[in-house]
């Protein structure tokens, strides 16, 4: 299994030379809850800082309280609380640019409880398999050299959606092939035969560069993973 796209969480910070920062303190309303939405948390908010670049701004409700990152501790004559800002990622947030189907279903989604999450998870990678060519023909990506990176294996997508668009392309396939032997022996009402023909092989056409498009896109992520992870391999390979 193997992501469709990376992408990464973390704070962004400033280089302490140019960062200007700035604390807005605000007392808490007692009739904050009959506000929604960015309204309420911006009233359940006890301070917002705002920092360079951009002068971004992030209100502790909703960037430290929310996410549970604060800490009451007592002091002399009162408490203080700690609170940290934007979400801390740890490394069980993490995903792996790679994983087997098998790790994916016992270390990943066990751990996720929301049905949305586990989709948008699911959604975000692409499962794929290699096989071995045994004397098949493998087709040329242009700018990979798939002999070097591959060796004597073919990338096979296992995508359910894609396995879905390969049946509905050899399903048109079938019906060219009925409607063109239909044409060589067909006395009458060849022309609307003939534009069926042509409507049918204008959409297994398009269909077919659609996979050939997904089939390469997940080649060349996997063929630079494997460059990344191996010494013996340039990276313009």
């Amino acid at each position: 299994v193997s992501p469709r796209r990376t992408s990464g969480k973390g704070t962004t910070r400033p280089p302490c030379s140019t960062t200007n920062l700035a604390i807005t303190a605000a007392a808490i309303p007692k009739n904050r809850f009959s506000e929604r939405g960015a309204a309420l948390e911006r009233i359940s908010s006890q301070f917002t800082i705002a920092h360079d670049p951009g002068n971004t701004k992030k209100n502790n409700y909703h960037y430290s309280i929310a996410y549970g990152q604060y800490e009451v501790r007592r002091i002399t004559g009162g408490v203080r609380i700690d609170y940290q800002i934007v979400e801390e990622w740890r490394p069980e947030h993490y995903v792996p640019h790679l994983i087997s189907q098998e790790r994916m279903n016992t270390l990943i989604l066990p751990h996720l409880e929301n049905e949305k999450d586990r989709t948008s998870v699911l959604g975000a990678y692409d499962l794929f398999t290699l096989e071995p060519l045994n004397g098949r023909e493998r087709p040329k990506i242009v700018g990979l050299d798939q002999d070097r990176v591959f060796g004597d294996y073919i990338v096979v997508v296992l995508n359910p959606d894609y396995l879905e668009q390969q049946q509905e392309l050899n399903e048109l396939e079938f019906q060219i092939q009925t409607l063109q032997e239909q044409l060589t022996s067909a006395d009458a009402g060849s022309e609307e035969l003939s534009k069926r023909l042509s409507e049918l092989q204008t959409a297994a056409e398009t269909l077919r560069r659609r996979l050939v498009k997904t089939w390469e896109d997940i080649s060349f992520r996997l063929a630079y993973k494997i460059v990344e992870n191996r010494l013996d391999l340039d990276s313009d390979q």
